[in-house]
């Protein structure tokens, strides 16, 4: 429940020592997302776009940004993504008591003042920006939620850093009393038009529309144009903190992943033998990049939890709920200086599952996703060469070739690659390789 305590202003101390220089300013994170709603003749139509971003390299292709509140009422969020689902999730619960309770559904200024109370709180350490639409007994409503707990109630809107282009669309084209055809047509075409201006924005187009009669959440409205094979390679070139590559995609088969071993402090290397994948249980692997002590005690402890998990419930816990877990805990650890980007992966009742998780909370859920310095070199050779139908074979090889390339570019990972597949039946340990040697078998003629 929302605690309801007078808020405190002590982090004004805080802000005034960093101006003094006595108390280290946190960076600044850049945030990239379109959001967009309008409200027609019978009710509300929310879009949004798909791409989550992590600094300068697209994290997800198909992120939600869409979030379920209450039957009635659906958000949409831009900003740091750990921030937007922790707090839709925060105020889905709260309705939902008051729904089992009252037996109604709730009103959406109802849900918007709730948000302002928690959001005020935090004045505005919480980086998230929402777009609260929902159909009461009282009409529909669209609402405009910041992160210091200001609100508006508009007829259209947009958000993030997309927003510009993204209203320009809804001024020139919005007229009230519109059809659902004409709504859902303008939401989409503003939300296109943020992300062929936005680099931070792409991707498919999410739409939702709510009406007294239901939910209609179309994913995907429209898909993205550009879903050709990468023919060059990225060109991205990393921040060399923590030297590391890890890879894992799903596929028909399962779940690859696929490590180096090389440990580096500083420029020394410390390790060319650790093992950088954590065998949870038999059902669920984690895969470490960042501080090597944050994420080997991070990860025991996330093993633990699932230990205790199956004894007290008589069954294994899912891997959404594990990774979803693993994100609470670094969610309440966030601004300590905490340096780890983790995967998650396994196989449960829901077939075979991937997620990524930060130290920040941020949490999603892929097909495909690359950890460490050296990522966008493992990024181009596997986007190349995935496809769901590979063959077991395919993959293994695919998994090598990626985590090879992306040490023959990335100086710092290295040693050996470490590949595993988790199957139905649990988790295969398939090979140790050294890079040195596959990539001879590569590149052929190149040295």
């Amino acid at each position: 429940m929302i605690d309801k305590s007078p808020p405190s202003f002590r982090n004004i101390v805080l802000e005034n020592g960093s101006e003094e220089g006595k108390v280290k300013a946190p960076k600044p994170m850049k945030t990239g997302t379109t959001i967009a709603g309008v409200v027609y003749k019978d009710g509300v139509v929310l879009g949004a776009d798909t791409r989550a971003t992590s600094d300068e390299v697209v994290a997800d292709k198909m992120c939600a940004k869409i979030h379920y509140i209450a039957p009635n009422i659906y958000c949409c969020g831009a900003g740091t993504a750990a921030d937007t689902e922790k707090t839709t999730e925060m105020l889905s619960s709260n309705l939902t008591i008051f729904s089992m309770n009252s037996g109604r559904n709730p009103r959406v200024v109802m849900a918007v003042n709730i948000l302002q109370d928690m959001l005020f709180r935090y004045r505005g350490m919480i980086g998230a920006h929402l777009i609260l639409g929902g159909v009461d007994c009282t009409g529909s409503h669209l609402y405009t939620v910041g992160p210091y707990g200001s609100m508006d109630k508009v007829p259209y809107l947009a958000m993030g850093s997309g927003n510009l282009p993204a209203m320009g669309i809804l001024e020139d084209r919005f007229k009230a009393n519109m059809d659902l055809e004409e709504a859902k047509s303008l939401v989409s075409d503003a939300i296109h038009a943020g992300i062929m201006s936005d680099l931070g924005s792409g991707n498919n187009i999410d739409l939702c529309v709510i009406t007294k009669e239901g939910v209609d959440y179309i994913r995907p409205h429209r898909e993205s144009p550009f879903n050709y094979k990468r023919q060059a390679k990225y060109k991205y070139k990393p921040d060399l903190n923590h030297g590391t590559t890890t890879l894992a995609f799903k596929f028909r088969h399962g779940v690859i992943v696929a490590v180096d071993s090389r440990a580096s402090a500083g420029k020394y290397i410390a390790s060319k033998e650790a093992n950088k994948v954590i065998e949870i249980n038999p059902y669920l692997l984690g895969t470490m990049s960042g501080s090597a002590a944050d994420c080997q005690y991070w990860e025991r402890l996330l093993a633990k939890e699932c230990r205790l998990y199956k004894l007290r419930n008589k069954q294994r816990i899912s891997v959404s709920a594990a990774s979803k877990l693993l994100s609470n805990m670094m969610l309440g650890y966030r601004g300590m200086g905490l340096s780890m980007g983790s995967m998650i992966c396994g196989w449960d009742k829901q077939g075979p599952g991937l997620y990524y998780v930060d130290d920040d909370g941020t949490r999603l859920s892929g097909r495909m996703f690359s950890t460490g310095c050296g990522n966008s070199y493992a990024y181009g050779v596997v986007d190349s060469g995935y496809h769901e139908d590979m063959t077991v074979e395919e993959a293994y090889e695919l998994g090598r070739r990626g985590i090879a390339h992306a040490t023959h570019r990335d100086a710092y990972s290295g040693g050996v690659v470490n590949l595993y597949h988790m199957q139905e039946d649990g988790w295969i340990k398939v090979c140790k390789e050294d890079v040195s040697e596959l990539i001879h078998k590569y590149k052929k003629g190149m040295f």
